[in-house]
């Protein structure tokens, strides 16, 4: 705020300044603490980047959807967006204590992308559906996310349902996919919808085809703010 306010021209800039950084700063905390729900369209790094600048720095308390569509964020973005949603406050809780369900298309991931992603499951608690789509994903980047899960010492004990749609996953993947069911306790499904392998994994049922119906989302109302590339909200 400090830095936009800078840009502009004010009659009294010494004692105007401080006073309106201070109106937007309080301004923006008192939307975005009873936001619901992010929604966000085609945004590149830069704007995910102070996306999670904001994250880190302040509370979201009643925060439970971040959904992110058609986006070009690439490893660096997904690398930010999970760090950020590992942050805590000083009290050493969340800065998004309420977030359940979280949907991304990155674009084209590579390793640093999916390790950013298999520490962003495993340290998110309150995390019950993952959609992580059109990312490029292939049958070596699930062993690689598999395994980082699966060696990383904090359980996504919260955990749901995981939705890999539109990426390059084959069959060869099926079981090692299904490792997670063992150590996720509460997953229930895998969705591969869009891949070669166009199937639902499920727990305690293995292999199915997939139904027509998608993974919608689960929660109840939202207070929604959708804000696309060039600012539009």
């Amino acid at each position: 705020f400090d830095r936009e306010v800078r840009l502009r021209s004010f009659t009294n800039g010494k004692q105007d300044m401080p006073l309106v950084s201070k109106l937007y700063r309080n301004v923006f905390l008192e939307f975005f603490c009873k936001v619901t729900k992010l929604d966000y369209s085609e945004w590149g790094h830069a704007q995910v980047f102070h996306l999670s600048k904001c994250i880190e720095s302040y509370e979201f308390p009643n925060l439970n959807h971040i959904q992110m569509r058609g986006d070009i964020i690439g490893d660096s973005g997904v690398e930010c967006l999970a760090k950020a949603l590992q942050s805590k406050t000083d009290r050493g809780t969340s800065t998004t204590p309420a977030l359940k369900f979280l949907h991304i298309q990155p674009g084209r991931v590579r390793d640093s992308g999916c390790i950013a992603c298999a520490e962003l499951i495993c340290g998110l608690p309150s995390l019950r559906v993952l959609h992580f789509h059109n990312a490029g994903l292939n049958d070596d980047s699930c062993q690689l996310l598999v395994d980082k899960i699966r060696q990383n010492p904090n359980i996504p004990g919260q955990l749901r349902a995981l939705s890999f749609w539109n990426n390059h996953i084959t069959e060869k993947s099926h079981r090692v996919l299904m490792l997670l069911f063992d150590h996720c306790p509460e997953l229930l499904m895998i969705d591969l919808f869009g891949n070669p392998s166009h199937v639902t994994i499920k727990k305690g049922e293995g292999v199915r085809p997939h139904p027509p119906a998608s993974i919608g989302p689960i929660f109840g109302n939202h207070h929604t703010l959708t804000i696309k590339k060039n600012g539009e909200i």
